[in-house]
């Protein structure tokens, strides 16, 4: 199939619609209301539910409805908007209901900035912003094609892990034209048997009495009286999406002195950086995560033992990634602590400033953080 030019939001919606998606729950807001406006036209035409909400609280009511008998849910939402959806996040993970949600990312507090690129709720969303002990797999993809392919993807991983799936995006990526190949229409995976069907039932037969997977979500309450199991039950799920659901792009790490890192559009830039300098003959790697959760570890496993020092770029005014970073640099490097250089600005930047940035921790101008 020819790839053709699409801006984000539209993309995103028709690569969720091909992968199966059939109710969409959401309330317009910057930068996601053409997303919303895409899905109200072409998910009735295909079969699928449409519900406009009078606001964000109510969204998330609806989506852990949808996902409980099975269907393929979705919203999108950004800012304010996102932080309102937390309450039901966190209540949709008490049954462990799966359903993704797209989180359109823009610059500052309040309301924030609506014409401003922004990286700046990494903390609410990779940490899982509501009430409780809960994870949710975030994304944070470089490109217009990548969401594509990660949306296209998200409900085969929220079922299989029975959690929510956050696509962290930044504004431009919600905006942004780019040349995009959407994959082809497939079906939905089997309705699972744990989920509501108008029908009295406990279990699933297949995973057993003793598997809390196996349970619909109104006979989840018998875990009550079993807490120790259910607690093993989330840290072997937990540590499954950590093993297997790493995602992230690198080169140049294993004779790195220096390793630039950055996820969205700055990851993209950071790549492109990394890659010049080592034209020049510098030995200069990059990692570009695209799991936010689970961290890459597994690229700084790979870094050089004697790297002089990480380099991250975030487009907000505070450096939320750069801490993660600093874990996953100490875990891999046991034998010391890295220093850890961070740049941190609330509107986008590219190569030139990653360059400047670049000179001045190499020259002695910019010191560590961390």
């Amino acid at each position: 199939m020819a790839k053709k030019i699409w801006k984000g939001d539209y993309a995103y919606a028709e690569a969720a619609l091909r992968a199966g998606c059939n109710f969409y729950s959401g309330y317009p807001i910057t930068p996601v209301s053409e997303l919303m406006e895409y899905m109200s036209v072409h998910m009735p035409q295909r079969g699928g539910t449409f519900i406009q909400a009078d606001n964000e609280a109510n969204i998330g009511a609806m989506l852990y409805g949808a996902a409980s008998t099975g269907m393929y849910a979705l919203t999108a939402s950004s800012a304010p908007g996102g932080t309102l959806l937390q309450e039901s996040m966190s209540w949709g993970s008490k049954y462990d209901l799966p359903f993704v949600v797209i989180q359109g990312q823009r610059y500052g507090g309040g309301t924030s900035t609506q014409r401003t690129d922004g990286q700046t709720d990494y903390k609410r969303d990779v940490n899982s912003g509501g009430q409780g002990d809960y994870r949710s797999i975030v994304y944070g993809p470089g490109s217009v094609q990548e969401t594509c392919d990660l949306i296209y993807n998200a409900w085969e991983k929220a079922f299989k892990y029975r959690c929510t799936v956050v696509m962290h995006i930044g504004r431009n990526l919600c905006q942004l034209g780019e040349a995009v190949e959407i994959p082809p229409q497939k079906e939905r995976i089997p309705i699972p048997a744990w989920c509501v069907n108008g029908k009295y039932h406990t279990f699933d037969p297949e995973l057993g009495p003793d598997d809390p997977r196996g349970y619909a979500p109104e006979h989840l309450e018998h875990l009550v009286n079993k807490p120790d199991e259910y607690i093993r039950f989330d840290k072997a799920r937990w540590d499954s999406i950590i093993e297997n659901e790493q995602m992230y792009e690198a080169g140049g790490l294993e004779d790195a002195d220096y390793v630039l890192v950055g996820y969205g559009l700055p990851g993209r830039a950071a790549k492109k950086t990394a890659l010049d300098l080592q034209e020049t003959g510098m030995k200069v790697g990059y990692i570009r995560p695209i799991t936010l959760w689970p961290f890459p570890q597994k690229a700084f496993d790979q870094v050089n033992p004697g790297v002089k020092g990480f380099i991250t770029y975030e487009v907000n005014t505070t450096g939320q990634m750069k801490f993660d970073v600093a874990v996953a640099a100490k875990v891999g490097i046991r034998s010391r602590n890295v220093p850890i250089y961070a740049y941190y600005y609330g509107v986008p930047f590219g190569r030139d400033k990653m360059h400047e940035v670049f000179k001045k921790v190499l020259d002695g101008e910019m010191k560590p953080e961390l």
